[in-house]
């Protein structure tokens, strides 16, 4: 990271947590959606992208906002988070009409067999299920950590499968969605959600440490009021 000038010293904290927290091909896409989806060189130095996001900054080029968010969805990787999300435009569903759109998507009827994608780092939807009249388990599944293990003198690479489930609740005039995973899992399931709902779906994620504080501020209010 180049020194920096009395200019830009506001950005530092920021520069600082990029180059810790996240990684080289996720700084090369960041700069390529701000160059207008240029590809940038695939050896590039670490120290050279971050110069170049400074650059950027410094010229208002590009979105602090979507700086901010990319270093939160590496940083916060691993806690775990409850996300809620809604649809943006507002969308009233049937039980019927939201199996129908799931089921036209898929070759195989998600209701009655998993689907059983092929396993990749991002989620894929595997099965879907009524648990009520108006609250749907969706689940996805992705490919979890590999690892190597020994049988009979031959070693062989397992991939496990991990899954991730989604709730989406009917209401009288919308939907609403609930997942509880790592936030970057949480952010690659609603992607992949909305692509199968063919309904763009904006989340709201919580931390395990947010949701305290929330339960914390509600039970001072209801002792002040009670006071």
């Amino acid at each position: 990271m180049k020194e920096q000038s009395s200019n830009n010293l506001g950005f530092f904290p920021l520069l600082q947590e990029l180059d810790k927290y996240v990684p080289v091909k996720a700084l090369q896409e960041l700069l390529g959606d701000a160059d207008g989806g240029q590809d940038l060189p695939k050896h590039t130095t670490k120290d050279a992208l971050i110069n170049e996001v400074q650059i950027l900054l410094d010229q208002n080029a590009i979105d602090i906002n979507s700086i901010i968010k990319l270093i939160q969805s590496y940083k916060f990787a691993g806690r775990v988070s409850v996300c809620w999300g809604i649809p943006l435009e507002r969308r009233i569903l049937s039980r019927n009409e939201l199996s129908k759109i799931i089921q036209d998507r898929n070759s195989a009827d998600p209701f009655k067999n998993e689907i059983r994608p092929q396993l990749t780092q991002k989620p894929a939807f595997n099965s879907a299920e009524w648990i009520s009249g108006n609250l749907l388990r969706l689940e996805f599944v992705c490919a979890g950590k590999k690892y190597e293990i020994e049988d009979n003198y031959e070693r062989r690479i397992v991939i496990p499968t991990k899954r991730l489930n989604s709730y989406i609740r009917l209401l009288d005039t919308t939907f609403v969605v609930e997942t509880r995973a790592s936030i970057r899992e949480s952010e690659m399931l609603y992607n992949s959600m909305s692509l199968l709902l063919g309904i763009e779906i904006e989340p709201m994620t919580f931390t395990n440490q947010d949701i305290l504080l929330l339960k914390q501020r509600t039970q001072w209010e209801i002792k002040s009021y009670k006071i």
